[in-house]
């Protein structure tokens, strides 16, 4: 994902616009879950996403204009709650963004991680997505 955020309204960013600075996000579709009947009749898609530069709100920026709004980031059009196919409403708290490890290359590398939080392993398995998926895009490193 490619673009050149601006300043919007307030403090949202877009892509394009009046002098936007370079912005770049490597990404991965690594699964999504069944087509669902959720409250927009889409299937929940799971992202591996690598800013490659350092924009305000970038992930989010790049993820919506690219027609996947973030899950929970009402900001950026992202969905506030889900309706599965048996009419059960499961609310988003929070944005559905989650860095499951960052590493800096320092001298000698330093990788960081952290355990996918439990709120969204909850509402992937509720709403069908592979067991496996979320382990894997845990793991998943974007090429350069």
């Amino acid at each position: 994902m490619d673009g050149k955020h601006r300043r919007g309204s307030g403090n949202l960013r877009r892509v394009g616009g009046r002098n936007p600075e370079l912005a770049r996000t490597d990404y991965a579709l690594v699964a999504s879950s069944p087509a669902l009947e959720c409250s927009n009749s889409q299937p929940l898609r799971l992202l591996a996403l690598s800013p490659r530069s350092g924009r305000t709100h970038q992930l989010r920026v790049h993820a919506a204009a690219h027609g996947l709004p973030l899950l929970g980031d009402r900001a950026y059009g992202g969905q506030a709650r889900l309706t599965s196919e048996t009419g059960g409403v499961q609310s988003v708290d929070r944005i559905a963004l989650h860095a499951a490890w960052v590493e800096l290359p320092l001298a000698e590398p330093q990788r960081f991680e952290a355990a996918i939080p439990q709120e969204m392993s909850n509402i992937w398995r509720d709403f069908a997505g592979a067991e496996d998926a979320l382990a894997l895009a845990a793991q998943v490193t974007l090429a350069d």
